[in-house]
């Protein structure tokens, strides 16, 4: 294995010496930028390299959140569902339907460290990229992105989906 060519910045590991535990890590909780509705936190996901947009249902019948993750770098959406949340290593530590920032984070750090391997790999970029994390529902939702925002759309479902699709759309 060729050396890391940031090793000094990323603190001198590789992949097969990377701490993967989260006992080290804190969460913060920072706030959906869109209020969830009342029932169950469900959300769509819809993905490009551009963007990350999760829409999930707000306070009225016809009023969506769109909440826009911007500069993703990677995206996890899937198990586990909060049935089995014990068994994911924030599960005694998140509530469900909260969003978080994970500090500290292995996933991100096994991202970054994968990316300095890149000759234009930018250390004050990475610097700004999160580890944002939620439990809802039937999934676990996690994003490496920059930032994130929101904004309340009081539409039908159908518009709020065709307004998500020209968000993350690379043809627009």
């Amino acid at each position: 294995m060729r050396p890391l060519r940031n090793s000094v910045t990323l603190g001198r590991r590789n992949n097969a010496q990377m701490d993967t535990s989260y006992e080290a890590v804190t969460l913060e909780a920072v706030g959906w930028p869109v209020l969830w509705g009342p029932g169950q936190p469900e959300a769509t996901v819809l993905a490009s390299g551009l963007e990350v947009v999760l829409i999930h249902p707000a306070r009225e019948p016809t009023a969506w959140g769109l909440v826009r993750f911007v500069g993703p770098e990677s995206v996890r959406y899937g198990s586990p569902n909060l049935e089995i949340v014990d068994a994911h290593p924030l599960g005694d530590r998140a509530k469900p339907g909260e969003l978080y920032v994970v500090h500290g984070s292995p996933w991100r750090l096994a991202v970054e460290t994968m990316n300095a391997t890149h000759p234009a790999y930018d250390a004050a970029y990475w610097s700004r990229v999160r580890h944002y994390f939620a439990f809802l529902w039937d999934y676990t939702f996690e994003c490496l992105a920059s930032d994130v925002d929101g904004e309340l759309l009081e539409m039908e479902f159908r518009d709020a989906i065709a307004c998500a699709i020209s968000s993350v759309s690379v043809c627009r």
